[in-house]
């Protein structure tokens, strides 16, 4: 059995992943990227929340790790989706979406049909301050394989703990990068391929935020500055992608 059996794709009742432009190492500037994945493990949180965890590099070698939260914790009844208290309609949690989104745009299958192994990597430790051997529940199958991805480059809080144990701003501030939205190396959603539809979401995603940053710090929080670049998904030649077969044909 994965530990992966438990997400549920198959419920009618839970609406489907929208278009929408919403609200690592060395930052990149906001755009579209072509991103390899170099690895990619499901970790469990101490409140039993489960997350995949990704480590992306660019063509130039520019790295990007991420953790995409798939399930709430026990105390929420560990489930991949939430129920819209207006609406009562039920929703994929924005990151189990994300997690899906890989696995569909890249191995054209749900995250919950993959497997896990059991892989030793080396991974930071917070305790001994360095990169030690880990054990992990690595999902090979994901690895090397190639999505294109909307990036944005955000200005975020630096957090402490305050005296209660609880992480709060410290007034500092970082710059890290986000995958914001994914699409197929062809340029397509997954919104886009099911209902059969050309490429166009990628141009109204890149006015929103190519060359912007986002800033999510407790001071500015939703500012977004800059101005549009260029429009190209940065690949190993500098130039844009090829057109890839298409997903889901029956």
């Amino acid at each position: 059995m994965s530990l992966l059996d438990q997400l549920t794709t198959d419920d009618k009742d839970i609406q489907q992943e929208t278009d929408s432009v919403g609200t690592s190492f060395s930052p990149l500037e906001s755009g579209l990227y072509l991103l390899k994945v170099i690895f990619a493990y499901i970790t469990i949180s101490a409140g039993e929340a489960m997350a995949l965890n990704i480590l992306f590099e660019t063509p130039t070698k520019q790295r990007i790790r991420q953790q995409f939260w798939m399930t709430s914790g026990k105390d929420k009844g560990k489930k991949n989706f939430y129920i819209n208290k207006k609406t009562k309609e039920k929703h994929y949690l924005p990151g189990f979406n994300q997690a899906n989104g890989i696995a569909l745009l890249t191995c054209n299958k749900g995250i919950n049909q993959m497997v896990t192994e059991t892989k030793t990597i080396n991974l930071y430790d917070y305790d001994q301050k360095k990169e030690v051997p880990k054990d992990v529940d690595m999902i090979v199958e994901l690895i090397d394989k190639e999505i294109t991805a909307g990036v944005i480059k955000q200005i975020v809080d630096k957090n402490v703990q305050n005296d209660t144990g609880a992480y709060v701003p410290s007034g500092e501030t970082r710059v890290e990068n986000e995958v914001d939205k994914l699409f197929h190396t062809d340029g397509r959603t997954i919104t886009e391929i099911r209902a059969k539809k050309p490429a166009t979401f990628k141009d109204t995603w890149l006015e929103r935020w190519e060359g912007k940053v986002k800033d999510k710090s407790a001071a500015k929080a939703g500012v977004v500055s800059g101005a549009p670049k260029a429009n190209k998904v940065q690949t190993a030649t500098g130039g844009t992608t090829a057109k890839a077969d298409s997903l889901f044909q029956d």
